[in-house]
């Protein structure tokens, strides 16, 4: 059985139920995602940038 990478860099929009079905496997524990949206203002300012940490 060929191995899925553990992860993937995209600069495309990624398919969520589609890379969950990829995914799915009675061995499998859990699947994990997260989405964000970025709002146009914060507290009263304009949004010009977005930092992610891990």
């Amino acid at each position: 059985m060929p191995q899925t990478p553990a992860f993937a860099l995209s600069r495309d929009p990624i398919d969520a139920a589609a890379l969950s079905a990829s995914l799915a496997s009675s061995s499998a524990g859990a699947l994990v995602s997260f989405e964000g949206r970025v709002r146009d203002s914060n507290v009263g300012k304009e949004v010009l940038s977005l930092e992610y940490e891990v």
